[in-house]
Order: C-alpha cells, then sequence, then structure tokens
C-alpha cells in the first residue's frame, strides 16, 4: 500500500507539471499573439470609455472568480473583427473637418452641465438633469439612459451631491486631441465636500461632428480640497 501511495503521489505530480507546461506552451503560441492583435483591435475599434468599461467588467469578474465570464469575455473578444477601413475613412475626414470649425472646448461643456445641475428644477423639475443627460456622449447614453434610468442615477448616494450644489471647481488633469480629464470639487447642498472625476471625448455620429460629449465620470469621493 505504500507503495501504491508513492506512485499515486508521483503520478499527480507528474500530471499537475504536465498541466502546467501544456498552459505555458499554449499561452506562449496561442494567446501572447492573439492578445497583442487583440490589443491592436481595441485600440482600433472602441473608444476610450469602451475600453476602460471592459477592462473593469474582467477585473470584477476575476476579483469576484468568476472565471466563466472571464472567459466569455476574452473569447468574444478574441474574434474581434477587424475595424472596417470605411469607417477609419469617415474618422478622418471628421478629423480635417474640426480644423475648419469652432467646437465648444471639453471644459465648456462640463461647465455648462455643471451649472444646469446647480439649479436642477430650473424651468422646470429635473430640467438641469436632462440637460445634462443631453451632453452626454451617445455611448453613455446607451449604458446609461433612458433619460428616467439617468435620473435616478443622478440622484443616487453616488451623484447626488450634484444636485443643487452650492459651488464647483473645475481642475483640468488630463488634456489630448479626443478626450480630456478634469477633477470636479464640488460643495453640496448639504454634507462634505466631495470630488468627481469627468472624462471626455470627441463625438462622431451624423449630429455630432466631434463636438465634446461626457463618457464617464467617477462616483464621488470625499476630498480634503477647499473651495
Amino acid at each position: 500500500s505504500a507503495i501504491y501511495v508513492v506512485w499515486a503521489e508521483e503520478s499527480a505530480v507528474i500530471i499537475a507539471l504536465t498541466g502546467v507546461a501544456l498552459s505555458a506552451l499554449f499561452a506562449r503560441v496561442y494567446l501572447l499573439p492573439r492578445m497583442r492583435t487583440l490589443r491592436r483591435q481595441l485600440d482600433a475599434s472602441f473608444s476610450a470609455s469602451g475600453r476602460l468599461l471592459f477592462m473593469q467588467r474582467l477585473a470584477l469578474a476575476v476579483n469576484f472568480g468568476q472565471l466563466a465570464s472571464v472567459s466569455i469575455v476574452m473569447m468574444n473578444l478574441l474574434h474581434v473583427p477587424e475595424p472596417r477601413q470605411e469607417v477609419v475613412k469617415v474618422a478622418s475626414h471628421n478629423v480635417a473637418q474640426l480644423a475648419t470649425q469652432t467646437l465648444p472646448s471639453a471644459q465648456s461643456i462640463l461647465n455648462s452641465q455643471l451649472q444646469a445641475l446647480k439649479r436642477n428644477d430650473h424651468p422646470r423639475p429635473d430640467a438641469g438633469i436632462g440637460h445634462a443627460f443631453s451632453l452626454a456622449h451617445p455611448d453613455n447614453q446607451t449604458q446609461a439612459g433612458p433619460l428616467q434610468r439617468f435620473t435616478r442615477i443622478l440622484k443616487g448616494k453616488h451623484y447626488r451631491a450634484l444636485i443643487d450644489h452650492r459651488e464647483a471647481v473645475i481642475q483640468p488633469l488630463h488634456k489630448g486631441p479626443n478626450m480630456e480629464v478634469f477633477r470636479v470639487i464640488v460643495m453640496p447642498n448639504s454634507g462634505a465636500v466631495v470630488e468627481f472625476i469627468w472624462h471626455l471625448e470627441r463625438a462622431y455620429t451624423e449630429e455630432l461632428n466631434g463636438e465634446w460629449r461626457t463618457t464617464i465620470v467617477s462616483p464621488a469621493q470625499f476630498s480634503n480640497r477647499l473651495i
């Protein structure tokens, strides 16, 4: 029986080592080249907000041990088709048009949202939330909409400090050709000072030819900064 136990232990070790070796070989031969291709395809096919949303979902799946979810997400994205050439042409055309027209700045769009939320019920109830929603990026409107759902989100615990706030200060954090990021420090109508990280990107649709729109607003965090 002792010999059988030793044989079983050795067999288990050999099987485990074989599995590790095969996994490493699979990762090197198949996954790494595919992941490099995936990164290029993600950069070309998705906006920054889309890539961030994917990474957040993947991180949550890993943190909660949802290996099946991770596998499904990765297998779907490993087969992302190459971006269509006509999409690239449209983007290039829009960039060329931007040079010949003056658009509102990203900060002015952000400030317009803040001013509307500061007087949320003027000229009618929740008019400020409606205005803020109209200046959200189309991708964000799809994810957080429709307006009724967006209103519930804004009035929830993570964003209600923005509603009827007393003061707000905007601090630029990043400025790029297609994305800008700001820190927004808010003194709410009641309670402690909080801050948000506000992302804006250019939107390219039939109606929006490169205009700035909000893509991501982080949940409120308590701030030790003074207004």
